[in-house]
C-alpha cells in the first residue's frame, strides 16, 4: 500500500518499539482520531496508551479482530466521518452516492 498515490504518512521518530507519530501532532489543535487493529502487532494497546498519555484528547477506535492495517469497513468510515463532524455513511446497498 505505501506505493499508492493515495497512501499518506506522518513524519515520525522510530525507536526500538517501533514508529512514533504522536510528536508530527504536538501543537495541532484539531480533533485527532487513531484507528488501530485489536490484534496490530504494529500499534499495540500499550503504544496507544502512550499516545493518549501524550494527546490526552486523542478519540480512539478499536477493530476488534483485525491486525495493520485495518479493512475501511463501514463502523470504520463511520467513526472517522464523527471525527470530521460528517454524517454517518449509509449503509444501504441500493443507494446511490
Amino acid at each position: 500500500d505505501v506505493q499508492l498515490p493515495g497512501h499518506f504518512d506522518l513524519s515520525y521518530r522510530a525507536d526500538v518499539w517501533g514508529m512514533n507519530f504522536h510528536e508530527a501532532l504536538e501543537g495541532f489543535k484539531g480533533k485527532i482520531g487513531l484507528v488501530y487493529g485489536g490484534e496490530s502487532k504494529i500499534c499495540t494497546e500499550q503504544r496507544v496508551q502512550e499516545i493518549k498519555a501524550f494527546v490526552p484528547r486523542l478519540n480512539t477506535f478499536e477493530v476488534l479482530n483485525a491486525g495493520h492495517p485495518v479493512p475501511f469497513d463501514d463502523l470504520v468510515c463511520d467513526f472517522i466521518h464523527s471525527q470530521m463532524s460528517l454524517r454517518p455513511v449509509s449503509h444501504r446497498k441500493d443507494m446511490v452516492n
